[in-house]
């Protein structure tokens, strides 16, 4: 018998304690929670800084792939009484694949053993086929996966050579998001 993840609503996918737990946003991800959370009034506790990023025109402008969204605690668009996300359907694809984490900085995938139901059938997981246990996540992961190389190609076609530049060095005031090249 084959079993697939389903969501036990322990909420460790939607609460944040340190920076590499955090989510990655795609920049029209981004765009969209920024809209969402003014719709919804909470527009004060929704912050993003750039995290996957290259420089271009000769180190004069920054060309941002991917945000991390800073949240500490609980995200915002959790609800703590009905334990469900306010924007389920439209959720960013990094929510959509948990409890798997795509790390294209280092071509990796893992499997958070945060979540309760990948604790719980971690045996099961390790003797299964991925892409049997975690069916609709892997969708989710390869979407992200594939836009993330397709942005970077753009990238190189419009510009050449690529620079990948830590978030601490990028310059502010030059950024472009990837998609409004």
């Amino acid at each position: 018998m084959s079993k697939t993840f389903t969501c036990l609503r322990c909420d460790r996918c939607c609460y944040f304690v340190c920076e590499q737990e955090l989510p990655i946003v795609f920049p029209y991800e981004k765009r969209f929670l920024i809209e969402k959370a003014r719709e919804l009034g909470i527009s004060g506790k929704i912050s993003f800084k750039p995290y996957e990023v290259y420089r271009v025109n000769e180190g004069r402008e920054y060309v941002v792939v991917a945000y991390k969204w800073i949240i500490r605690g609980y995200c915002p668009f959790y609800d703590k009484t009905s334990r469900a996300c306010k924007i389920h359907q439209v959720k960013p694809l990094s929510c959509r694949m948990y409890p798997l984490i795509l790390n294209v900085t280092h071509n990796a995938i893992h499997v958070s053993e945060a979540c309760c139901w990948v604790r719980n059938n971690l045996n099961y997981i390790l003797s299964s086929n991925p892409a049997d246990v975690f069916q609709e996540e892997i969708k989710a992961l390869l979407e992200a996966y594939i836009l993330f190389i397709n942005y970077i190609n753009l990238i190189k076609d419009k510009y050449g050579d690529l620079e990948k530049v830590p978030p601490e060095h990028v310059k502010y005031s030059k950024l472009i998001d990837v998609d409004k090249l």
